[in-house]
């Protein structure tokens, strides 16, 4: 119970702050400039108190996995997703969450991607996360 109140008064904070607005139905967006919502969906929570917006467009959706991402991924390292993340999101303040909250949105971008877990967590370290390079599955 003190979590849900927590959260609620964690969203609410950011609606004052005009960082978050609320929509109808217990929906809530980012705003964007005009005034207009730049990304709806599902909010999922993380349990170091961040969360991403699994969004309800498929065009969205499409943005972050697939074709697309392999467009733009195959043959770069995990290295430079976590630098290209962490020099650019949250939009409004690049870097300023922590190495372990980059790293954990790198493994669900991965994930999205059908990118198998490794053995071990990945690490918010980009020279290492460099030996590792982003290679679609070769069909059989």
């Amino acid at each position: 119970m003190r979590d849900r109140r927590e959260f609620a008064s964690r969203l609410q904070e950011l609606m004052r702050r005009g960082e978050l607005e609320g929509l109808s139905g217990e929906r809530y967006g980012i705003p964007k400039r005009g005034g207009k919502n730049l990304v709806t969906g599902r909010l999922t929570m993380h349990r170091d108190g961040f969360g991403f917006v699994i969004p309800e467009s498929a065009s969205v959706k499409e943005r972050l996995a697939g074709d697309i991402f392999m467009a733009n991924w195959e043959g770069r390292t995990v290295g430079d997703l976590f630098d290209t993340t962490r020099n650019t999101m949250p939009m409004n303040q690049p870097d300023s969450l922590t190495a372990k909250q980059y790293v954990d949105l790198v493994a669900y971008l991965l994930q999205a991607n059908g990118f198998p877990a490794g053995k071990e967590e990945l690490q918010g370290d980009s020279q290492a996360l460099k030996s590792i390079t982003i290679q679609q599955k070769k069909s059989k």
